[in-house]
């Protein structure tokens, strides 16, 4: 009975500490600045250097990447995705810029 319960617990996924998801190395990182961003809702917004649309940042995007807090117009180095609801973050560092 013993060896069974030790069998089904390998079986299961390791548990561990959320480890940051690096970025892909062909892909550069885009430049923008941190449009605003609110902590307590868990989201705010990036405005790409570019130009371009705003791009959406969640909470769970800076728990990932290790980064700690940023506040409006921070300036930040991200990767994005386009969603069913637009651009998204899907990596984010901060920029010394």
């Amino acid at each position: 009975m013993a060896t069974q319960q030790f069998a089904q617990q390998d079986r299961q996924p390791p548990r561990g500490p959320v480890t940051s998801r690096p970025a892909p190395a062909e892909e550069p990182l885009k430049t923008g600045r941190v449009k605003w961003m609110d902590h307590a809702k868990g989201y705010g917004f990036i405005v790409p250097d570019d130009g371009g649309a705003d791009v959406f940042l969640h909470k769970s995007v800076l728990f990932r990447c290790r980064v700690d807090r940023v506040q409006e117009g921070d300036a930040v180095r991200y990767r994005a995705e386009i969603g069913k609801k637009g651009k998204a973050a899907t990596y984010v560092e901060k920029s010394a810029r």
